[in-house]
């Protein structure tokens, strides 16, 4: 997705039904009637990971939401949530979580990325967060701050 690619973009069929109010979710059960199943797009989700240069992710308990013999392929993911705090905590003195929608505000994504049900806004969120992560690290690795010694 670096090149601005979506790999994969479906809704999930779940593999029980709940009952929660398809106006809490903002999906209907209906949205999944064609829907694949998870490990129908495992496969395909697995190449894609080890393809990749890097594997980020903005909250790492997304690991729960994945079978035991598929979480070694998420290993190597970083943390875009823990990096920005981190950051912030370092050049902010701020030391909290930030929702991904904070992050992507201070990075300058406008996107959206609030709906909960919509993976693919998070997904492009979270790149916006990184790419924006990434590019702070280059100027101040570029510009190292003077330490008053001459």
């Amino acid at each position: 997705m670096d090149d601005d690619t979506t790999l994969i973009n479906t809704l999930l069929r779940p593999a029980h039904s709940w009952d929660v109010d398809d106006a809490i979710r903002g999906v209907a059960s209906d949205d999944f009637q064609r829907a694949p199943k998870l490990w129908h797009v495992l496969p395909d989700l697995r190449k894609y990971i080890k393809e990749a240069r890097t594997l980020v992710l903005f909250g790492k308990t997304v690991h729960s939401l994945f079978p035991d013999d598929f979480r070694p392929t998420l290993e190597s993911a970083v943390c875009a949530g823990d990096t920005f705090s981190v950051y912030l905590l370092a050049r902010e003195r701020e030391s909290r979580w930030h929702t991904l929608e904070e992050a992507a505000s201070m990075a300058g994504y406008s996107g959206g990325s609030s709906d909960p049900h919509r993976a693919l806004g998070q997904a492009l969120a979270t790149r916006a967060v990184w790419r924006w992560l990434c590019d702070q690290v280059r100027t101040m690795t570029a510009s190292p701050p003077k330490s008053g010694v001459s």
